[in-house]
């Protein structure tokens, strides 16, 4: 458990210095916002588990349990128009609700607690002056989500584990791709409110292993793959 917190705290620190290092060089109109936001998605847990010659098909879809999350971001003028920068979003326990084919309105929601879910991202936005004070942007983000692992999804590493199967007990990463839309006003010379409508196509790698446990051969192949819409509001603020 004390590993996986420092590794945790390792990888936050990490984005957070390459975030501070990118200050020096930015330019002037550099902004630093923060906001709120919500997320709907469908996804997809690809998975089979083999052991010997049997081989088992786990694979789900489902949505996500949870709707809220919460990001951080630095942007830096490149040109009059276009801005670059870099995003920290987190969406608290990521957990999925398991949709069944048959699955009926009275019976009870089936759920899978993967972790809590962090992405670090760069981000890169045109600004198009519209009416006075307000602009709309266009762009794109990428980057890297991290999982760190908790609930079922610990308890199915823990059982590997303890059957000696060489599976990693540390975050997971993939990574993430997408275009956002964007609304800006402008209150004052430094405050500014916004709204970001964001389409995100993300993909985890959670098990990718294929050996012999104890003479047996094993292998174990999970991956998550969603596409994911967010609203987020949220307030700038110019440096």
């Amino acid at each position: 458990m004390n590993f996986r917190r420092f590794t945790a705290s390792a990888v936050i620190t990490f984005a957070l210095i390459v975030v501070g290092s990118a200050a020096a060089w930015a330019q002037a109109n550099t902004v630093v916002g923060i906001g709120p936001g919500m997320y709907f998605e469908d996804g997809t847990m690809d998975g089979e588990e083999q052991a010997s010659v049997q081989i088992t098909d786990e694979t789900f879809n489902y949505i996500s349990d949870g709707t809220l999350n919460f990001s951080v971001w630095w942007l830096a003028a490149v040109t009059e128009n276009l801005r670059m920068g870099a995003t920290i979003m987190y969406y608290g326990s990521y957990t999925a609700s398991i949709q069944e084919e048959d699955n009926n309105d009275d019976e009870e929601e089936e759920l899978y607690e993967f972790g809590s879910l962090w992405e670090f991202y760069g981000r890169i936005e045109y600004l198009v002056p519209t009416y006075e004070g307000l602009d709309v942007m266009f762009g794109a983000v990428a980057g890297i989500p991290v999982l760190f692992p908790d609930g079922e999804f610990q308890e199915e590493i823990d059982r590997l584990r303890d059957q000696q199967a060489s599976v990693w007990d540390l975050p997971r990463i993939g990574y993430m791709v997408g275009p956002i839309v964007s609304m800006r006003y402008g209150y004052s010379d430094y405050l500014f409110f916004r709204l970001d409508l964001a389409l995100k196509w993300e993909q985890l790698l959670l098990f990718n292993t294929s050996e012999e446990v104890q003479g047996v051969a094993f292998g174990k192949d999970w991956t998550i793959s969603t596409l994911r819409s967010e609203f987020t509001l949220g307030i700038e603020v110019g440096l």
